[in-house]
């Protein structure tokens, strides 16, 4: 039970800022495009730091045999995610564009803007290290087959779509780490100092983007509700339960629960909106499987303690 007060403590924390941006949003203090600016440091400055220095700072050479088998085991993982969306998929929508919406909501959960901070703070940085290796396939599939659900047409090269931020702080922060270089102080002060800007800037935003649609239409259809039980629930009761009969245990287990029982990632919304799609569905299921997380996690990763999975 202490885990699932501790990760309880950390969701409510988190999730005040939701309800700060989310106000911030009602009450148009904010100017137009508020959104879009956060959206954008979180993209391509704070996230991107926190990621490359994790890898910076905690990977070793020694330790590439493990992290190679916690990313073919995100690699793998991605896949099945993809799987168990199209499948869901069709039982929701027969619409082409909403369809494809809803597999994204399946195929990548809050990993970054809510599972990042959130594992760092209950179970600390050698899980974070995990997560952000594990999630390398899945930032990936977001930039190329992700973005592309949302399409009408796709006339982006492959390889411009893979030169994001993201990627290179990957690329550098794993050169660092192997290589043993040291960060003179003043720049590891300035990314960790960035690194700390991603919870909080991540709430704001959720709760500002939520805040565009009528909070009237966010609890009315009940289908939404069944598409959401899927997303924190369904795919947990099936991935997880494999995961262990195939003997992975701990921040590996932990990573799959990230991907498995987190709500919906806030893209879902983002790409919608950028892509022209007219419906309320995507800000609807987000909204829900948000504020249900706030207790679902907690459960799911207190169960997983007591069950001596993690």
């Amino acid at each position: 039970m202490d885990l699932f007060f501790i990760t309880l403590e950390q969701m409510v924390i988190m999730f005040s800022f939701v309800v700060v941006g989310w106000g911030l949003g009602k009450s148009r203090l904010l100017p137009d495009g508020a959104a879009k600016t956060l959206s954008v440091l979180q993209t391509n400055i704070f996230f991107p730091a926190m990621t490359f220095m994790s890898l910076a700072e905690n990977l070793t050479i020694d330790q590439v045999a493990d992290k190679g088998v916690i990313l073919l085991i995100g690699i793998a993982t991605m896949f099945a995610c993809i799987g168990a969306a199209v499948v869901l998929a069709r039982l929701f929508s027969k619409e082409k564009a909403i369809r494809n919406m809803y597999i994204y909501f399946y195929s990548f959960s809050n990993f970054a803007y809510l599972g990042y901070p959130l594992i760092k703070a209950v179970f600390g940085d050698d899980a974070l290290l995990d997560l952000v290796v594990f999630s390398i396939p899945f930032n990936i599939g977001i930039s190329t087959f992700g973005y592309g659900l949302f399409q009408t047409q796709n006339s982006t090269p492959l390889w411009k779509k893979l030169l994001t931020p993201l990627n290179f702080s990957v690329v550098l922060g794993i050169i660092v780490g192997l290589s043993g270089i040291r960060l003179p102080n003043i720049l590891s002060n300035i990314f960790n100092m960035s690194s700390d800007c991603v919870g909080i800037n991540a709430m704001i935003l959720t709760g500002i983007v939520i805040s565009e649609a009528a909070i009237i239409n966010m609890f009315n259809n009940k289908k939404s509700y069944l598409v959401s039980f899927f997303r924190l629930f369904g795919i947990a009761l099936v991935f997880i339960p494999i995961a262990c009969l195939l003997g992975i245990r701990g921040n590996a287990l932990i990573c799959i629960a990230v991907f498995a029982a987190m709500p919906g990632g806030l893209n879902t919304i983002v790409f919608s909106v950028d892509n022209d799609i007219k419906s309320e569905e995507p800000a609807r299921i987000i909204t829900i499987t948000s504020l249900v997380s706030i207790i679902s996690v907690p459960v799911v990763f207190a169960l997983m303690s007591y069950l001596h999975l993690i």
